[in-house]
């Protein structure tokens, strides 16, 4: 099993612009194919200010260098545990895999959002987009969970139903 790549990469487009400031993306690169994902950060970098060193990509004298490198650094984590995950599940990752993790990321740790997002987009999670799915989701978690069903999310997906 081929296990994806991950790099960080500072202007990977190579293209100069008038302030010579620029973003930073993760490049994750699977048999001979990249994609690249932008890191949110702060504030821009220009070339003088990076250092590309693992855990150390922008030098102290930017005014955010701490939180662009902790940025880096979880969004880096995030896709190197989610590949972790697959590799021990035995299961083969795709891009989709990684830019769905990227996208709700967090959203694995707060059941509330979880749904939030499975009501908006229920495919999205490789579950079927059917009512009786659903109920039975919010059936389940009422039964183990014991929820209370003055819960906000639990009253959004009845009000859909």
């Amino acid at each position: 099993m081929k296990l994806p790549t991950t790099v960080v990469i500072h202007n990977w487009r190579r293209k100069t612009n008038k302030s010579g400031v620029y973003p930073v993306h993760l490049r994750i690169a699977m048999i001979c194919v990249q994609k690249y994902d932008p890191i949110p950060i702060p504030a821009k970098i220009s070339k003088e200010q990076w250092l590309g060193e693992d855990d150390n990509w922008v030098r102290d004298d930017h005014p955010f260098y701490f939180e662009i490198n902790n940025k880096i650094r979880e969004r880096k984590q995030l896709v190197q545990n989610l590949i972790k995950r697959y590799y021990m599940a035995g299961k083969t990752i795709t891009f989709s895999d990684i830019f769905m993790e990227l996208k709700s990321a967090g959203h694995s740790k707060n059941l509330n959002l979880f749904f939030a997002e499975y009501i908006r987009r229920p495919t999205a999670f490789g579950l079927k987009a059917s009512i009786p799915g659903l109920i039975s989701v919010i059936i389940t978690i009422i039964l183990l969970y014991r929820w209370k069903p003055s819960n906000n999310i639990l009253n959004q997906s009845l009000k859909i139903l």
